[in-house]
């Protein structure tokens, strides 16, 4: 499976099941090696036609595309999270994540050197501050405006008036390249 190169996003698009059986089927070195050449700045595997995952295939995946992560200086992570994916993977890897999850492709591109449109006024959420304040730098840094709601009440209760947001962030957690990892905060 090869990559599809938009917006300087690297996207893996896997259907079916993703588990340590399969998942190392799914990508072969020659597509890895090809994935190494783009000039990629967000290298995602979409979970949106996927059925089924488990940790040992998220794991493959992760170890496959670390090296290409580390040597393009790309960002690595999953993307098309809806709750119940974000839940999972989130109690899967229990507050130590090494790799972003963004909710939708749309919200990945927004944190793309390569996103061309600036000025969208976005509503932020995160349980955890250090991840509102990071997506926050991030997404103003990249031109936009970004609205954070400080607890889920307010965010609830801005959501409500989506007409006045060009996009709506939640679930979603922007990981460090490296070593570092951001934890993520237990759920009440």
């Amino acid at each position: 499976m090869r990559a599809i190169l938009k917006d300087g996003i690297a996207i893996f698009k896997p259907q079916g099941f993703l588990d340590g059986n399969s998942s190392e089927y799914f990508v072969s070195i020659d597509d890895i090696e090809a994935t190494k050449k783009l000039d990629a700045t967000l290298i995602l595997v979409s979970l949106s036609k996927v059925i089924f995952f488990n940790r040992n295939g998220l794991d493959t995946f992760i170890k496959m595309f670390q090296k290409v992560s580390l040597s393009n200086s790309a960002t690595l992570g999953f993307c098309d999270c809806n709750d119940k994916k974000y839940d999972a993977i989130t109690k899967f890897y229990k507050n130590k994540l090494t790799f972003s999850l963004f909710n939708s492709l749309e919200v990945a591109s927004l944190f793309s050197n390569n996103y061309k449109e600036d000025g969208k006024n976005i509503l932020l959420y995160s349980e955890d501050r250090s991840q509102r304040t990071a997506m926050a730098i991030e997404l103003h840094d990249f031109g936009h405006n970004p609205i954070i709601a400080q607890s889920e009440k307010e965010f609830l209760e801005k959501k409500k008036n989506e007409s006045l947001y060009d996009v709506i962030i939640e679930k979603t957690f922007l990981s460090q390249l490296g070593e570092q990892v951001i934890p993520i905060p237990a759920r009440i």
